[in-house]
Parts: C-alpha cells; structure tokens; sequence
C-alpha cells in the first residue's frame, strides 16, 4: 500500500520525527521539538510549492536543522499540467531509481513518495548550503559553462543510448505524440500575449521565426532526438550550484528523453553571458563532446548541431511562457527578456532561423 502524501498542515512535529528516524538521523529517544516552515525559493514559472522547515530537537543530536519540503502546487491549473505531462512523477522516479546511477550530484532525499493515481507528492530534500549560485540576469563566465558542460556530458554519459523500457512513459521523449499534440498549440497561445513584450527584444529573424513557430514544431521535436539520454531539460544557472568540487544540480521535473545538446543548448543560449555565448559558445560544445568522448561516446559534429539549433528553438517557449504572465514582477519580466535576448542571439549566430523556415 502506498503512503499518504501530506499536506502542507500535516508536517508536524511528528511527521519529521518518524521521518528523520526512518531514515537513520535521528535516534528513538530524540525527536522534534519544533518546526518552523518557510516559502523557499523564487515563484518563477514554479509547478510545486516549496518550504524551508526548520527544526529543533528535545535532545542533542546531529540530525538536520532545516530541510527542503517540496509539495505541489496550490494552484489547480499548475498540478493539471504537471498531471498532463508527469513532471512530479518525474522528478519522484528520477530520486527513487536513477539518481544513484547518475554521474550528477544532486541534493540527497530523505523521502520521495507520489500519489498512485492524483498530481500530488512530497519531495523532502537536504538543504544545501555555503555554495555559489549565479544569477541568470548576470549571466554565466566562461570557466564556469565549461564546468557546467563537462558536468552534463558526465550525466548524460550515465544514460547514453539507454534502453528506457517503462521509464519513457514517464520521462516522456520530446518526439513523444502527446508532445506533438501539444506544444505548437501550448506556444501559440502563450505568444499570442507575449509577442508585444517580446517585440522590442527579439531580432526580427527570430521574431518572424516565433510567428511560424506552429509549422515548424514537429520538426524541432524529431532533431531533439537522438542519440538519446536522460536530459535535465531545465539546465539554467538558477538550478546548479558551484563549489570546488563542481556543481550540485537542483529539480529534475522536467527531466526528458532526447539529445543531450538540448541542455547544452538551453544552457548556453540562455544562462551563459552574451559576451560569452558570442565569442566562445562554439568552443563550449567542443568542450562538451570531447567530455562525452571520455567516457566512450562518440558524437559527430553536425548531428549535435542538428540538436543544438532545433533546441534554441524549441527553448524559446520559457521565457514566452514566463513573458505571457498576467500582473508578472519586475524580476520576472527582466529574466524572460534577458532569455530571449540571449537566445535570440544565439539563433542569428547559429544561422538556425534560415533552417526552420
């Protein structure tokens, strides 16, 4: 039988009592004297609520003072999607069966249990702490992209041509049909609201490209494909923390099968600095097949290209999402137009808008 999954007033005392004890961090004569929960987190394009709890015990212990409580969303529409295309289950089944497999770090679960049948789930997370994040409107330097590209072709490396099985029916290929049905209509309507905000910061090229995105949206799905792995497929540099040993990657809901130039891609066209991205993005993706070629995968040039342009494309429907926002903060509008800026350049540079046409 499964378990419950709580509700945000059912982490009690109690709950993160039996918790900590089932996972060995605290003993049977010491429990939970308080908790304390917080929002944790920026709002930006979230389909999950989370909190900071923070703890204290009626005894010494060295069990956590906070963790990381990961729920779903409050909002009705949000868990639909997140429902339609299992992004909870995703992230649920990624920490349950591959995370150990997978060349990544990624912060330790404590627990991680989804609802057999509803879009409902809890996600209880260490918090990590005394790492260096970047912001995504700053931009990522170069030494850093590099070390993010290597620490990719290391996770992708991990699942490499895998033989997916049931697991495709989670981490749903970006060719898969329910994406056909979906994604041109989805960006449709949320460029009808964003053209105008978006109007000012696109190249014309990129802007005409968006405009006839519907038509060329099948195509951009298939060359996502192939050689596939599990891509991250929310590689920005608002998920991945720096330290000396690398980086730590944060939420994998999105996680997908596909190409693993689609991260690479999204991370380069829309994290890295312009700068940066103009003079030595082509030496960002050499830097990552060479990493690939440790580990035994061999990749050709221009079929990682035939990915790369088609998932700066396909990626643009981030910051269009985020931009079609009703009441949207400051903040908000600042990072998706700073995306689309970035990626808009990255097309132009690439020549990718004279290949979907």
């Amino acid at each position: 039988m499964s378990e419950p999954i709580p509700s945000l007033s059912d982490l009690s005392e109690a709950w993160f009592t039996e918790l900590l004890r089932s996972d060995g961090a605290l003993d049977e004569h010491t429990s939970v004297a308080s908790v304390t929960l917080s929002p944790f987190g920026s709002a930006e394009s979230m389909m999950s609520a989370l909190h900071r709890a923070t703890l204290t015990y009626d005894g010494p212990t060295d069990a956590p003072s906070s963790l990381i409580v990961k729920l779903a969303s409050a909002s009705e529409r949000q868990r639909f999607i997140a429902g339609m295309f299992k992004f909870y289950e995703r992230e649920i089944r990624f920490y349950a069966e591959l995370a150990t497999r997978a060349r990544v770090r990624a912060p330790r679960a404590l627990r991680a249990a989804m609802h057999p049948s509803e879009p409902f789930f809890v996600l209880v997370l260490e918090e990590v702490t005394g790492r260096r994040q970047i912001d995504q409107l700053e931009g990522v330097g170069f030494d850093d992209a590099v070390t993010v590209v290597r620490t990719l072709a290391d996770f992708h490396a991990s699942f490499w041509d895998h033989d997916f099985g049931a697991l495709a029916e989670t981490f749903i290929p970006m060719n898969a049909p329910p994406m056909h049905a979906i994604i041109p209509a989805s960006f449709q309507g949320d460029w009808a609201t964003a053209r105008e905000r978006a109007a000012g910061v696109l190249a014309d090229e990129v802007l005409a490209l968006c405009d006839r995105h519907e038509s060329v949206a099948s195509r951009l799905l298939e060359d996502m494909m192939g050689p596939n792995t599990l891509a991250h497929a929310d590689c920005r540099s608002d998920n991945l923390l720096f330290d000396d040993d690398g980086i730590i990657v944060l939420d994998f809901q999105l996680a997908a099968i596909c190409s693993g130039l689609c991260d690479v891609s999204y991370f380069v066209a829309q994290s890295v600095r312009d700068d940066v991205a103009a003079a030595r993005a082509d030496e960002v993706v050499d830097l990552y097949l060479a990493r690939l070629a440790e580990h035994g995968v061999q990749i050709g040039r221009d079929e990682a290209m035939r990915a790369y342009r088609a998932a700066l494309v396909f990626f643009l429907s981030i910051p269009v999402s985020l931009l079609a926002g009703v009441d949207l903060p400051e903040r908000s509008v600042a990072l998706a137009t700073t995306m689309l800026r970035r990626a808009s350049a990255e097309i132009i540079r690439t020549g990718t808008h004279e290949i979907y046409v």
